[in-house]
């Protein structure tokens, strides 16, 4: 990876990557975190659609058009601290599809009718839509509760989306979308010359200073959660906080600790006991300088107090009896092949560089990635692993109400 700066200061990452597509991405430090009053909830997310929308150039119509003319792949995401619009072509189209790009990302003018009409109800679609989806509707009332009003949805709220007006949205965009807010990202075979000759034809980067987030700190109540809802199996879902830290060496041990985590837990509670399809851990690392460790898994009704009791005695256990130096060996291997593949495509390379931005990492994220694998020693994933686990666990069960 090298970091490179445009002329007006835009920071570019960038990864050379033997590749007949060139992946480009807009990401902007704008996310629910940023979303200071219950008035904003959602508008990071509202952003993220109405960009689409149009620009004095092309309309939402043909911002699509000259994507699809040259076989471009178009999306966005929003998460709790970021919002990103990412693009891949092929590279022979690579400029042609980034000029399209910025256009889009600086030139966006807010058609108020097509927000009103069309994107309002199509981001209200998209709530409902979760709010039908068992399993996230399960999780979101856990970190609710769990965190209380420092956090709340991604994609906002009805009422909220209902009320927001273009202006609310022009005002949002010119707080948040400037300065230190705004990176690029790109790999692809091109040239260092290549990349920024390029974005000094057509990046407008504005130098205004972003309006400052509060520093978010989180309560943590780890009272149950139970839900009634229709639901055939129940579901279970459970998040701590564990210790953050931007230190490399700290995160690859975490990680390798959850990867034996999982399989041991699917071991236990699959395995040997069939009592779910399968057990599903992650850490959730995108609310600024915050971990929270989410665990998930689904039994059949009668056998939820049977799941329950397994899942404790199995997390209890798991530093001394599951986290073995074989295991270990094969969860390095696996991240070993994961990192030296994703190395080559320039989607993965996309990730991985943001991530490394956003943790303060300027050097190249697979070389020290990879570096520091080598020489981990077993007695530092396990001393992460012990920190990790101490404490109580937020548990929410959603069940139909018969068992």
């Amino acid at each position: 990876m090298k970091l490179l700066y445009t002329k007006k200061g835009l920071p570019v990452l960038f990864r050379h990557t033997d590749s007949a597509l060139v992946e480009m991405r807009y990401y902007v430090l704008c996310g629910p975190v940023n979303e200071l009053t219950s008035k904003e909830h959602g508008l990071c997310h509202a952003l993220e659609h109405t960009l689409f929308c149009g620009t004095n150039k092309r309309d939402n119509a043909e911002i699509k058009q000259a994507w699809d003319k040259i076989g471009a792949y178009y999306n966005a995401f929003t998460d709790y601290d970021h919002t990103a619009y990412v693009n891949t072509v092929l590279k022979k189209h690579w400029q042609e599809s980034y000029e399209i790009l910025a256009d889009m990302f600086y030139n966006a003018n807010f058609p108020k009718e097509r927000w009103e009409d069309i994107e309002k109800g199509a981001i209200i679609s998209e709530i409902q839509r979760d709010q039908d989806n068992h399993a996230e509707q399960l999780q979101e009332s856990v970190y609710a509760d769990a965190f209380g009003e420092s956090y709340h949805p991604i994609l906002g709220n009805i009422e909220n989306i209902q009320k927001a007006s273009v202006e609310d949205l022009k005002k949002f965009y010119e707080q948040q979308y400037c300065g230190n807010n705004v990176v690029f990202v790109i790999a692809g075979d091109l040239s260092e010359t290549q990349v920024l000759r390029t974005l000094e034809r057509y990046d407008k980067i504005r130098k205004t200073a972003p309006t400052p987030i509060n520093k978010i700190s989180f309560g943590f109540n780890p009272d149950p959660v139970k839900l009634i809802r229709p639901v055939e199996q129940a579901l279970i879902s459970a998040v701590k906080p564990v210790p953050f830290s931007r230190n490399l060496r700290y995160r690859i041990a975490l990680s390798l600790g959850l990867t034996c985590l999982e399989q041991y837990l699917f071991q236990e509670l699959r395995e040997k006991r069939g009592l779910c399809y399968g057990v599903y851990v992650d850490v959730e690392d995108s609310i600024t300088n915050n971990f929270f460790l989410n665990l998930s898994t689904a039994t059949d009704l009668e056998r939820l107090p049977k799941m329950q009791k397994a899942l404790k005695s199995s997390l209890e256990n798991f530093v001394d009896k599951g986290l073995t130096n074989g295991r270990i060996q094969c969860a390095k291997a696996s991240e070993t092949f994961g990192y030296a593949s994703r190395s080559e495509g320039v989607s993965s390379a996309a990730d991985v560089m943001w991530s490394a931005w956003k943790n303060q990492i300027y050097s190249d994220p697979f070389d020290a990635h990879l570096s520091i694998m080598d020489r981990l020693d077993n007695g530092t994933i396990r001393r992460a692993m012990t920190k990790t686990l101490e404490g109580r666990f937020k548990i929410g069960t959603m069940t139909s109400g018969k068992e």
